[in-house]
């Protein structure tokens, strides 16, 4: 048999069980009173062996409640009947018709309806008047006087006993409504922790006056790299703040001067190991409902933080761009645009035409120059946001053939030598943009920047830590680049100073580009250069040996 869970609370169990020891005690005191004086009992039924019965039936009733607790309705109802049996065995044969047997009947029948409910007060009530009634027909000296007393005693007791529980159950209902309240407000508060827990933004609450910490969810944890318990902490012993200048800011004194809200994106958080963060703040006022929303009374500020270390970044990238950018057009364009006019003006004043063809030329070029800068511009954007750079199976052969051919023309007209040293067959799978681009850009500086010799496209076999890998390389006997140089290569607009680096036209992105889609192809490129030796720029990739890749090939055409 299941055990049944308690519904009764356990402060009205002990109050019930507190009540009968109290009562036992005072029906042990009185029946020894009458037992060991001269005292006559009220009741004209009494003998000794009855006191004793009822006096001990009391004592065992209270003695079992005490060791075994009952808690369920069937255990309750139980011994509220045998009270009522040993209290009306008692109060006929012992005590008679007394104040105290009222007063005992006020406890019970109360009792009764808060344990079994109104019906059963009902009956219990029924039972103690009937009780009482007859010991009143049954006096051995019937007086019309006591029978009606008894009658005026037992309806007062009821009476008394009906207000009583009227009285607890107006009260039983504001305990109710409060605790239903209380249940409410817990449920509201546990979904407000929630959600604030779950925000990715550090949430504090901070005291006006003392900047003492009374609230923070887990982001501000992870945002002081701390573990520790911060309620009731100081905010300026959490964030040590100072402003773009380096000069130090006092938090809580921000806290106390801000009456409204106030945001600030340009504070420096240090932490203890000297790591510096980026920090925006949001300081909002609370106020009362009823409180004025201009007044400086707000108690506590309601602070949000947040790291935005790498949106500063960008952002000083992105106006470092546009500044570059800026000033790397205003050249080109001013020179097309004062070759156009002065082509213009030939054209009307009949100009010479051998000046005329090279003012077009140099407008040319410029545009030339231009549309290099808006087409490395446009791919690194691609590269950056991650456009047409799914990985793809590509033969290597097919490949480098194809790269090979379409830059023929070109290292002829340099009067170069262009080479293929292919040692390796296979395939590989990425970006085809990426790789395009990176090798585009690679035989094109090399051809630019080597007036004599040969350039070559090479792919080998290498061992790597995972396996077969290929190495791609682009090498030239062009004019090389300094060690203090190879440093700086692969920066964004950066030219080397050697002047015959600065005879050529570039946008100084080639190889920035090139570092950023190798990047995306998750390796590295590598540079080996002597000056006047020429360079040689290297990069591998994971190799698929031809076997396993018409194996893969063949996999997926069956699927």
């Amino acid at each position: 048999m299941s055990k049944q869970k308690s519904k009764y609370n356990p402060k009205l169990l002990y109050t019930i069980q507190l009540a009968g020891f109290f009562i036992a005690s005072l029906t042990l005191f009185y029946s020894a009173f009458i037992y060991f004086s001269d005292a006559e009992p009220y009741s004209p039924f009494y003998s000794d062996a009855m006191m004793l019965f009822s006096t001990l039936a009391f004592l065992t009733l209270v003695i079992c409640y005490a060791a075994l607790k009952p808690n369920t309705k069937r255990s309750l109802a139980i011994y509220i009947l045998l009270s009522y049996i040993a209290a009306s065995l008692y109060a006929v044969f012992v005590v008679g018709d007394a104040p105290a047997v009222y007063m005992f009947g006020i406890i019970l029948i109360v009792a009764t309806e808060v344990i079994l409910g109104l019906k059963a007060m009902i009956i219990g009530a029924i039972y103690a008047a009937a009780v009482m009634l007859a010991f009143g027909v049954l006096h051995p000296e019937p007086v019309g006087g006591q029978l009606v007393s008894i009658m005026i005693s037992t309806v007062m007791m009821f009476s008394s006993a009906v207000i009583l529980v009227w009285m607890r159950s107006s009260n039983l209902i504001r305990i109710e409504l409060y605790e239903n309240l209380k249940t409410r407000e817990g449920l509201q508060s546990q979904r407000l922790e929630t959600v604030i827990n779950s925000l990715n933004d550090a949430i504090l609450s901070v005291d006006t006056k003392s900047g003492i910490v009374h609230l923070y969810n887990a982001a501000t944890l992870s945002l002081l790299e701390t573990n520790k318990d911060i309620n009731n902490s100081k905010i300026d012993d959490l964030f040590k703040l100072s402003n773009e200048d380096g000069q130090s800011v006092s938090l809580a004194e921000l806290i106390r001067d801000s009456s409204k809200f106030v945001e600030r994106g340009d504070l420096v958080h240090t932490y203890p190991g000297g790591q510096k963060i980026n920090l925006y703040l949001s300081i909002s006022p609370i106020r009362g409902t009823f409180k004025d929303s201009d007044s400086h009374d707000a108690k506590s500020v309601i602070i949000i933080a947040r790291d935005i270390t790498r949106q500063k970044s960008l952002d000083d990238e992105r106006d470092e761009f546009i500044a570059v950018v800026s000033h790397e057009l205003r050249t080109p364009v001013a020179i097309a645009e004062g070759a156009l006019s002065n082509t213009q003006f030939l054209i009307e004043k009949g100009g010479d035409a051998k000046l005329l063809d090279k003012t077009l030329s140099d407008a040319h070029q410029q545009i030339l120059y231009l549309s290099q800068m808006v087409n490395d511009l446009s791919t690194l954007s691609r590269a950056q946001r991650g456009i047409n750079l799914d990985p793809e199976d590509i033969d290597i052969d097919d490949f480098l053939h194809d790269l090979y051919n379409n830059y023929l023309g070109d290292a002829k007209e340099q009067g170069l030598e262009l080479k293929l040293d292919l040692h390796v067959t296979g395939t590989i799978c990425t970006p085809r943009m990426a790789i395009e681009e990176v090798m585009q850009n690679l035989v094109i500086n090399a051809i630019k920047y080597t007036t004599t010799g040969s350039v070559t496209i090479g792919a080998r076999r290498v061992n790597g830590d995972h396996g077969s890998e290929v190495e791609f390389s682009v090498a030239d006997t062009g004019i090389g680049i300094s060690k203090s140089d190879q440093a700086k290569v692969f920066g964004r607009y950066w030219r080397s100073e050697d002047y015959r680096t600065r005879e050529t036209k570039g946008t100084g992105l080639g190889l920035y580009v090139v570092q950023q889609l190798i990047a995306k192809m998750n390796t590295v490129i590598e540079l080996r250069s002597r000056l006047n030796h020429g360079s040689t720029f290297s990069f591998r990739l994971p190799l698929i040996i031809q076997s396993a890749a018409k194996n893969q090939i063949s996999n997926k055409s069956d699927n």
